[in-house]
């Protein structure tokens, strides 16, 4: 793997972690149907940035 594809996946994992942190910080209300899809949409983004975070580190988790 290419040192600018790890350096890469680095940048959009902090990218990601920063955006989630502050948009979770700002949502005050909400109905159950925001919030169910706020989990979900939390949940897949935990998945991509492992995904991105084993590409920085060089690890297959998804595929073989």
């Amino acid at each position: 793997m290419a040192r600018s594809e790890k350096y890469i996946s680095i940048i959009i994992f902090t990218v990601f972690i920063l955006a989630f942190s502050s948009a979770s910080g700002y949502q005050f209300i909400g109905d159950w149907f925001e919030k169910i899809i706020n989990g979900a949409g939390m949940f897949i983004s935990l998945l991509v940035m492992v995904a991105l975070f084993g590409i920085y580190k060089g690890a297959a988790l998804f595929f073989k």
